[in-house]
């Protein structure tokens, strides 16, 4: 038997991919407690697991929550980057690494996936992109721990958090479903200290630009976590030489998207997708 946690929030945000758990014999519960957000439902997720410890197993998707999860997950995602490895000489020539990664961050797991493989290369920059939400400010109308929260502990694990001056978590806010979370793997936090990676954050509406973007010049309709990413190589690639190799994770296709999108962008669609304006 599966069963699976989400924030009643992000039932909705995520309604095809629900349907797609459903389909595959999973349980979705959703969780309303706090806003119905990843975190909610990790509270939920571990309080199930150790009340029945005996005949339950805790499994989780991103690099958070307590030892080994995130070691665990980042070993699992780590293909992402040893593919980049093995594929990229077959292109550039042998021996060719990137000269900058780049994903965005969540919990943090497809970004950690791309950097573990290259953390060893100081040559290649490695650069993680949060969720700026409305924007970087004391408001906390984002979910940028590391550009805008301080350490403390949650799930098990110390690191970056949105907290106020008590310790107590804060909510955070981001047009993202997966990027909605108000801490970060405790990894990236070690990354961020000895300054082997950088953290920048990318707003909302920059990243619905982004999403735009791709859409109109690739073909691609991205998800809304990597469109942060995107955003931010638009911002830097105009600056660096034309034989800079940038590789960004594209993490998640965009398909359970575009209602979000259509709602900020002022569309209003009908029940079979129809634009109705």
């Amino acid at each position: 038997e599966c069963v699976i946690y989400m924030g009643a929030h992000d039932v909705e945000r995520q309604a095809p991919n629900v349907f797609r758990m459903k389909l595959l014999g999973a349980e979705v519960v959703p969780v309303t407690s706090g806003r119905g957000t990843l975190k909610d439902a990790m509270n939920d997720g571990l309080r199930d697991w150790v009340t029945n410890v005996h005949n339950t197993f805790y499994c989780i998707g991103t690099v958070a929550g307590p030892h080994p999860y995130p070691e665990m997950v980042r070993d699992f995602q780590s293909i992402i980057g040893k593919e980049v490895r093995w594929q990229l000489p077959e292109h550039e020539g042998e021996g060719r690494l990137p000269d900058t990664v780049i994903a965005a961050i969540g919990g943090g797991s497809n970004a950690m996936g791309l950097f573990y493989p290259f953390l060893d290369d100081e040559s290649v920059r490695i650069i993680g992109v949060e969720a700026g939400g409305k924007g970087v400010n004391d408001k906390m109308e984002h979910c940028a721990s590391l550009t805008g929260g301080r350490p403390g502990v949650l799930h098990g694990n110390r690191t970056y958090l949105l907290q106020d001056d008590d310790g107590q978590i804060l909510e955070g806010f981001s047009i993202s479903a997966g990027l909605d979370y108000p801490g970060i793997g405790p990894e990236h936090a070690w990354l961020n200290d000895t300054k082997r990676a950088e953290y920048v954050a990318i707003t909302d509406k920059e990243a619905l630009e982004a999403f735009q973007f791709s859409c109109r010049t690739e073909g691609i309709i991205p998800a809304l976590e990597p469109s942060h990413a995107l955003a931010h190589v638009m911002k830097i690639a105009p600056t660096l030489p034309k034989d800079h190799i940038i590789v960004m994770n594209m993490c998640g296709r965009g398909d359970k998207d575009i209602f979000t999108v259509a709602r900020h962008l002022g569309i209003e669609m009908g029940a079979e997708g129809r634009d109705m304006e």
